[in-house]
């Protein structure tokens, strides 16, 4: 009857809202995620730079001794 027809609607919409708020934290997450993952590549490339600069220093060393 229509009464059924009304609860089924309202089950939809309600699962409807309930996997948008769902999708919504899961992008916030993926968001955070890539701003994280930037930082760390940002982080990892100075690193490499000090890490060549000290090879650099090394290697200047051994040729004047």
């Amino acid at each position: 009857d229509q009464e059924d027809v009304v609860a089924k609607s309202e089950k939809k919409q309600k699962n409807l809202e309930d996997d948008l708020d769902s999708m919504e934290k899961r992008l916030k997450n993926l968001q955070e995620d890539i701003e994280q993952s930037k930082k760390d590549q940002g982080k990892q490339k100075k690193d490499i730079i000090d890490q060549r600069n000290a090879l650099d220093n090394l290697k200047g060393k051994r040729k004047r001794n």
